[in-house]
């Protein structure tokens, strides 16, 4: 952690972290020419989405074999871990511009699982699912019925910020989000506790919905399109 005095040169605190690491976790802006850059999360977010769907779709009690789940994952943040969402589903789909990355995925659905995975790059693919992660919705899957996304956005379901662990709480530098440092700490540090990825509900438009509420919301919204 580098810390600077309040009048320090942004320009050369940043040309200082350069010698330590060529990326930094901040939320201010990394002025051209220092050296580094900020860290942008990559898997995190869409892996703690997917987590979270693990912890509340069992909750809503609908029998796995007549739901379909997707995942809205351009870069193939997800591979290699995409066996979690299996037990959730009789139909699990994925859209990414890089389904190769998923092959062993495919793969190990089918000798570990006897499961099949659904792999494309059409984001129609996942317009019939009941239910899809995401970084953000796309309108090619406006309609289906519970969309989980990373961030706030209309007509969906999203992610509440991290609560950090008491001890990773204290080593998280004033002005840096939670869920900027979790990610770091995932992505960049190795650290896989299972606090940071813990689910305690959902957003929805103004509302915060425990476990139980969001299960709750879910069923509905699902029921209502079977229906």
């Amino acid at each position: 952690m580098l810390r600077g005095a309040k009048r320090s040169d942004p320009q050369a605190l940043f040309r200082l972290a350069a010698r330590c690491a060529p990326v930094v976790v901040t939320a201010l802006p990394v002025p051209p020419g220092t050296g580094v850059r900020a860290f942008e999360p990559c898997a995190f977010p869409l892996d703690r989405a997917a987590a979270a769907l693990c912890a509340i779709l069992p909750q809503t009690r609908l029998p796995p074999q007549n739901l379909s789940v997707g995942v809205y994952d351009p870069d193939g943040a997800l591979c290699g871990g995409t066996q979690k969402l299996l037990p959730l589903a009789s139909d699990v789909r994925i859209v990414t511009r890089q389904p190769e990355r998923f092959d062993g995925d495919a793969l190990l659905a089918r000798r570990r699982f006897g499961a099949s995975l659904t792999v494309g790059t059409d984001e129609t693919l996942l317009a019939r699912c009941h239910a899809v992660v995401c970084s953000a919705p796309d309108p090619a899957f406006r309609g289906v019925p519970v969309i989980l996304s990373c961030v706030p956005a209309q007509d969906a379901f999203f992610l509440l910020p991290v609560r950090l662990p008491e001890n990773l709480a204290r080593l998280c530098p004033a002005g840096v989000p939670a869920d900027l440092f979790a990610a770091a700490l995932a992505e960049r540090c190795g650290v896989r506790t299972q606090r940071l990825y813990a689910c305690r509900g959902t957003g929805f438009g103004a509302e915060q919905l425990d476990v139980c509420e969001t299960a709750s919301a879910w069923r509905m919204r699902i029921n209502n399109n079977f229906a």
